[in-house]
């Protein structure tokens, strides 16, 4: 129905944006996930630790010079939820690139 098919195509623009940014794409398989695990990174600026706490609340955002209504993460955590699946930040995660630490979102799909 039309309330889930606009999130999902939602989704999968924040993807192919995601990978417009850093133009790369490199899907891979983890043996040690039960589902199905998604990775979306990139290599920007990063994710301030004081912005962790509200990250995935509705119309959040990370500051005023951020682009975006602040309802995609909150969306992706929904659809999650309902699908039985989650999604979060790794938080340990780096680019490798000096100066331009980036981000990962990890969403795992249940089996």
């Amino acid at each position: 129905n039309g309330e889930v098919v606009r999130p999902v195509k939602r989704a999968k623009y924040e993807s192919s944006h995601s990978v417009q940014a850093t133009g790369e794409d490199h899907p891979h398989k983890e043996d040690d996930c039960a589902g199905l695990l998604i990775t979306v990174s990139d290599s920007g600026s990063g994710i301030d630790p004081s912005n962790y706490p509200n990250l995935f609340e509705r119309w959040e955002r990370l500051g005023s010079k951020t682009n975006g209504t602040g309802i995609g993460l909150c969306l992706c955590r929904s659809l999650m939820e309902v699908m039985g699946g989650r999604i979060f930040l790794a938080k340990s995660y780096h680019s490798g690139l000096e100066g331009f630490p980036g981000c990962q979102f990890c969403v795992v799909l249940p089996p």
